[in-house]
């Protein structure tokens, strides 16, 4: 009974700091990105464009997933216009490739994600990590921000 007690004692435990290091590490993308939304006790956040897209960050396992999601546009819409942007298969730096899917869940959504790998909980709060993180969710918020008269607007 009692070493049961003691491991759940130190699951909780693990899980707390595992909580504690993915909120932090919201909290400087918060302060990075004012108008990042940051549903509470989630290991996601994201900021919503306008015409129901968006761009979100997830904190996962083993790596960091940066993903832009159009809801609203029809797929074949957002798929045709990310083509002609030059979008869909492009590489956005260190062999991270653009890449149109419709949702694994609801195929309306298109989604194109890339993975930042990390391999421990302690990686989140490094400063190499994070600045890493916050360069390409800046890249994602200029190639996706089409109120911004860019080379990406749609």
């Amino acid at each position: 009974e009692e070493v049961k007690e003691e491991i759940s004692a130190e699951v909780e435990i693990g899980a707390k700091e595992n909580v504690d290091s993915i909120q932090s590490f919201r909290n400087f993308m918060k302060e990075k990105f004012s108008s990042l939304k940051l549903p509470k006790n989630k290991p996601y956040a994201g900021i919503d464009l306008k015409d129901g897209y968006s761009i979100n960050f997830h904190v996962q396992k083993k790596a960091l997933v940066l993903s832009f999601r159009s809801v609203k546009t029809d797929p074949e819409e957002i798929i045709r216009i990310l083509n002609e942007k030059g979008l869909n298969g492009k590489d956005i730096g260190d062999g991270h490739v653009l890449k149109a899917e419709p949702g694994k869940r609801n195929p309306s959504i298109i989604t194109m994600n890339i993975e930042i790998p990390y391999s421990s909980e302690e990686e989140l709060a490094s400063d190499e990590l994070r600045e890493n993180v916050r360069s390409y969710f800046e890249k994602f918020s200029e190639i996706f921000n089409f109120d911004q008269d860019s080379n990406y607007s749609f």
